[in-house]
């Protein structure tokens, strides 16, 4: 009987402190103590893993799988900026989270504003902040955290994105053709934005009120080194050239990323007067831009942005065109 009561007791024991263990994880994240404890520690987590500087506002964890998060900012190691994000959500999934693999769903980011910046002679910042050289320290064996990055179901409502890459002349040209040139990039004379920085010169290119539904996106995969955007639709201001710029619409397709180009595969876009498929390619550093289009319903007021020569007024149909864009 002893012996019954003493195993009762255990038994009650651990039962009580399952339980008080179970209401930890449902209720802790729910109040303002253990909702900064959690924001507390995926900051320092992000800090440690990243080159940056990672701050968090606020974190709303409802349960384990969900969360709210508010003021997101991450910088390079001087501070400049890199991602400012004043509103995520997101799920996930436990099983993944233990295989260390980053898989979100129903991901939805609010006014978000990013920036890409590579100094002449320098890294990109997102390569330098996300995957900072780790060839002196001894890699952990197995897979990481950050080795496998999916999102799903992704919502990006008015984001703005600016590229700031080295400018350099055509190697073709003489050295008197390239400064005369970059003369008058700097005046605003010429298509590409150029301004002076230490270094050199770079190239601005600008997304605005970028607003977009994925429901696949692939930041980092095993064995792949591109981005993978599938967009079932999406609208932006493109701003790649001295005014006019691109008023794009109605976008749909598959968009893959790399250090120094984005390419474009099977997409449909609805400018304010004209229709179109393309696929092609845009050199972030140089601005060359290679289109292979067709368009059913064409304004040609729709497509200065690309071509400024262009009559103002016309109409008509592309029915198979090819264009190569020299981006000085």
């Amino acid at each position: 009987m002893k012996k019954k009561r003493i195993a009762a007791a255990i038994a009650l024991c651990m039962g009580s402190a399952l339980l008080l263990a179970v209401a930890a994880v449902v209720y802790l994240p729910r109040t303002a103590w253990g909702s900064e404890k959690i924001r507390g520690t995926i900051e320092g987590a992000l800090n440690k893993q990243f080159a940056g500087l990672v701050s968090i506002g606020r974190v709303e964890l409802p349960v384990f799988t969900r969360a709210t998060i508010h003021d997101v900012v991450i910088t390079d190691s001087a501070g400049a900026p890199f991602l400012k994000v004043p509103l995520i959500k997101a799920h996930w999934s436990l099983r993944d989270l233990w295989k260390r693999r980053v898989i979100l769903d129903d991901v939805r980011a609010e006014r978000a504003e990013i920036v890409l910046n590579r100094l002449p002679g320098k890294r990109w910042n997102w390569d330098a902040i996300l995957f900072p050289d780790t060839t002196k320290t001894e890699r952990a064996p197995g897979p990481q955290f950050g080795d496998w990055v999916e999102l799903k179901n992704l919502t990006l409502l008015d984001a703005t994105l600016t590229a700031r890459s080295p400018y350099v002349g055509d190697a073709w040209r003489t050295e008197e053709a390239r400064d005369s040139l970059l003369t008058l990039a700097l005046a605003g004379k010429l298509r590409p934005v150029v301004e002076a920085v230490p270094g050199g010169y770079q190239r601005i290119t600008v997304l605005e009120h970028v607003t977009i539904n994925a429901p696949y996106a692939r930041i980092k995969y095993p064995g792949e080194k591109a981005q993978r955007f599938d967009i079932a639709s999406g609208s932006a201001i493109v701003r790649p050239f001295q005014p006019p710029h691109l008023d794009l619409r109605g976008v749909s397709g598959t968009v893959f990323v790399n250090s120094d180009s984005i390419w474009f595969r099977k997409i449909q876009a609805q400018l304010p007067s004209s229709r179109a498929s393309m696929e092609g390619q845009y050199n972030i550093n140089s601005g060359n831009t290679r289109l292979a289009a067709q368009a059913p319903t064409v304004l040609t007021d729709d497509w200065l942005w690309l071509v400024p020569l262009l009559p103002k007024g016309g109409t008509g149909s592309i029915a198979n065109v090819g264009y190569i864009a020299n981006g000085t």
